[in-house]
């Protein structure tokens, strides 16, 4: 028989809480980085340090009491996460960045897209359902590209706002 779905949780845990760590981390870099975000920054890493103690407090306990403690972890860090993203806090984004990250997940977006449609109806006896399928794809594929490009003047524009 195969690994279990339980099987190994203390290594992905652990790996879990160090990748949690380093975000963290990040965090309070950020915080004492820039001081416009501190509040923010801060607040949001202290809600990353509580979700990975308890998430590292699960390896004390047994299956699958371990599992539930440590998904209960992630699920209180999204609430907490959720209850700061409310709030009037202003967020560290990159702004000169945010058009060149769109465009790597548009390309990602429509590389990947591609693959999967060709692949998906490629070895098919094609019939009218097959080429609706198939027109309507690319249509779709189409858009994302259209939306990309449609909206790269409000990118820069964004770019530019201090």
């Amino acid at each position: 028989m195969g690994a279990g779905l339980f099987d190994g949780s203390t290594r992905f845990i652990s790996f879990y809480v160090a990748i949690r760590l380093v975000q963290a981390g990040m965090y309070f870099s950020t915080s004492y980085r820039l001081q416009e975000s501190q509040p923010y920054a801060k607040r949001m890493g202290m809600t990353v340090l509580g979700g990975m103690a308890i998430a590292l407090f699960s390896l004390v306990f047994s299956s699958p009491l371990r599992q539930l403690i440590f998904l209960g972890s992630i699920g209180l860090e999204m609430i907490a996460i959720a209850q700061i993203s409310t709030q009037r806090l202003t967020m560290p984004v990159h702004r000169s960045h945010l058009v060149e990250r769109i465009g790597l997940l548009s390309i990602i977006v429509l590389g990947e897209s591609v693959i999967s449609l060709v692949s998906g109806l490629s070895g098919l006896e094609w019939n009218q359902y097959d080429m609706f399928a198939a027109v309507t794809g690319f249509l779709m594929i189409g858009a994302i590209w259209w939306i990309y490009f449609d909206s790269f003047n409000i990118l820069e524009r964004a770019k530019r706002i201090q």
